[in-house]
């Protein structure tokens, strides 16, 4: 996380950093299962580094935990939706993009 913010362009109030915070919030219980104790290759112990890791963040940024716990990803905007297929009245499938094709084609034939 401190590579983002030393290195990535990510300034320390970014917010960015909550989303980032959340998910590892989210997954420190199975980091504590799965690497909660001292390793070699690591040459510590990684549950206990990313727990401090979130608590440091957390603190620098005035989060509490329910804060990391409700937080969300912004709903984006969509375009509205143009179906591609719409069915006949027997409930065969029509596609709008290839009737049109079609009638391109019928119509670039003349009379």
């Amino acid at each position: 996380m401190y590579r983002r913010w030393g290195t990535g362009g990510w300034t320390e109030d970014d917010p960015r950093f909550v989303p980032l915070l959340a998910g590892l919030r989210e997954v420190l219980p199975w980091v504590h299962q799965w690497y909660g104790e001292y390793d070699e290759e690591w040459e510590g112990n990684p549950a206990e580094e990313f727990q401090a890791l979130l608590d440091t963040g957390r603190a620098e940024r005035e989060l509490s935990e329910a804060d990391l716990v409700n937080w969300r990803p912004e709903k984006k905007a969509t375009a509205p939706h143009r179906p591609s297929f719409v069915s006949d009245a027997c409930g065969h499938p029509r596609d709008f993009d290839a009737i049109a094709a079609v009638a391109r084609a019928v119509a670039a034939l003349g009379p």
